[in-house]
């Protein structure tokens, strides 16, 4: 969904911000992005999380995968075999999109389920 995707890319872009102030040298900058990054995540996914391991009413891959992607998920290890059931139900066949494409093979890593990354 447009809100989804679009919550998801501004909290990336400020935890990106956080990171680069840091490498620039900038701590106190750096900390005041990862403040402000924790916080829309922490929103995103009270805005998005509907219980059940699912993000979004939509229920989609790219819901869960951006949701995991972020971090800090309501229930991650639910959220993850949501996201495996999703992939069997279309027999591993990803529909992502490239917005979560981008994401999906770190999720399925940290999730230990590289049998679904390499079907």
């Amino acid at each position: 969904s447009p809100p989804l995707t679009s919550a998801f890319s501004y909290a990336l872009m400020v935890q990106q911000a956080a990171e680069l102030a840091r490498a620039a040298g900038n701590a106190s900058e750096g900390a005041r992005y990862a403040s402000l990054g924790r916080e829309i995540v922490s929103n995103f996914h009270t805005a998005f999380y509907v219980g059940n391991g699912t993000f979004d009413t939509s229920g989609t891959q790219t819901a869960n995968v951006l949701g995991l992607a972020l971090g800090g998920a309501p229930d991650v290890g639910l959220a993850r075999r949501r996201l495996l059931s999703l992939l069997r139900a279309r027999r591993t066949h990803y529909d992502t999109g490239i917005v979560g494409f981008k994401f999906l093979f770190d999720v399925l890593d940290q999730a230990q389920a590289h049998d679904a990354a390499l079907a």
